[in-house]
């Protein structure tokens, strides 16, 4: 298990351009996140109605918002543009990926090259993937909806109905950890050209150990965070702001981390040259 994390870990200090351009993905797509909210989110707070207000103004106010919600077309461009950018991501996603495990298996000194090669060569690949582990793991959420539907029909308490569905929400957890664990494998499988029932194949050959391997890393990166938060209440000031700012660029690190070491384990599973 060391074995493998000290491997990942030599992969991704080693590969600062893919640092760079999983970095510029990812702050992309909070960029877009954080201006949707300060446009269209901060302003409809301001406008909600202060805690020293009487409750019947409160509930005037939540119900004039449902019915101009509901009733007029007044979302209608905002949840366009949010959908819009959520295909662009869902689009973009497994192409960066298919570049990024090229990358990765490769021993290409060029890697712009070898991201590049990775996306035009796998990339549909990887689609195909990406859509298929969307599917099944959407279609748990359909039984989640009318689960809650069902039982906010019957009159139960929201309370309640959550609750219900806490045990379920960690087995999907768990379900949704294992599918994209499997897709990741069966992406190596991909880039290394082994054939599609070979990929199967090695996707799902080790699994408890990939998985133990992950949920160390995971755990690592948890420490992390959870230390970073300690550290940003205990000296409030610059170290704060210089923690918050860096936050995103470990994150990669850790992500890159995964994938490396998820790499070389199933390199070590599967006997396959690079």
């Amino acid at each position: 298990m060391g074995k493998h994390m000290r491997a990942g870990w030599k992969m991704t200090l080693w590969n600062p351009f893919l640092i760079t351009i999983l970095f510029i993905y990812q702050f992309a797509w909070g960029f877009f996140l954080y201006r949707f909210v300060q446009q269209i989110v901060v302003p409809l707070m301001h406008r909600f109605p202060s805690g020293d207000l009487p409750a019947p103004v409160r509930a005037l106010f939540l119900a004039e918002s449902r019915f101009r919600l509901l009733k007029t077309d007044m979302a209608d461009t905002y949840l366009l543009a949010l959908g819009v950018m959520l295909l662009v991501r869902m689009a973009l996603s497994p192409l960066i990926h298919a570049g990024l495990y090229a990358c990765i298996h490769q021993t290409y000194t060029d890697r712009k090259r070898s991201f590049m090669q990775g996306v035009k060569q796998f990339g549909g690949p990887f689609a195909l993937v990406y859509a298929v582990q969307t599917l099944l793991a959407a279609a748990p959420l359909v039984w989640f909806v009318g689960r809650a539907r069902a039982g906010l029909l019957e009159g139960e308490a929201v309370e309640r109905v959550l609750l219900e569905l806490v045990p379920y929400a960690a087995v999907y957890l768990l379900y949704g950890a294992l599918l994209k664990l499997v897709a990741m494998r069966l992406q190596f499988g991909i880039v290394a050209g082994v054939g599609a029932r070979s990929a199967i194949a090695g996707a799902l050959r080790g699994l408890a150990p990939a998985a133990l391997l992950g949920t160390c890393i995971l755990a690592c990166a948890a420490a992390a965070a959870a230390a970073g938060w300690a550290v940003s209440l205990a000296f409030a000031g610059a170290a704060a702001v210089l923690l918050h700012q860096a936050y995103p660029l470990v994150k990669v690190l850790f992500r890159l981390w995964l994938i490396g070491a998820q790499h070389d384990h199933w390199m070590a599973r599967t006997g396959s040259l690079r």
